[in-house]
Order: structure tokens, then sequence, then C-alpha cells
């Protein structure tokens, strides 16, 4: 049977669920840039972790292992 609900964000590394406070203005801006690109806070939230990792040397992921304690 088929699963229902949003795919996996990666086929091959489990996620982790991330809770975070903003203050409205910054969340204002992230809304803004997500309607603009047709995504949700959390992709842009993702997306530019993501870019922040790829410009950081120093930040290292590696695929299939969780960072959860």
């Amino acid at each position: 049977m088929k699963r229902t609900g949003r795919p996996p964000i990666d086929e091959e590394d489990a996620s982790v669920p991330v809770c975070v406070s903003l203050p409205g203005r910054q969340y204002d801006a992230l809304y803004t840039r997500a309607q603009a690109a047709g995504v949700s806070v959390p992709e842009v939230i993702r997306r530019d972790l993501e870019q922040v990792g790829a410009e950081d040397s120093h930040i290292e992921t590696r695929p299939g292992r969780s960072r959860r304690r």
C-alpha cells in the first residue's frame, strides 16, 4: 500500500524534527520569500541552511549519519 503524506526530505538520511522561535519580522520575511518561491517556510529555512553548509567549509555533513542525541 502506498504511503500518504509528505515524501521524505532525503531518502538516505532520516529527518530530525527541529523547533525554533523567530521574531515576527524575521518570520514575515521568510514567509514573503516562501510565497514568492512557491514553497513552504520550512523549505526556505532548509535551503538557507543547505547554502550555509555549502559555503562553510567547517560544517560537515555525512550522508546516512544521524545527529540525534
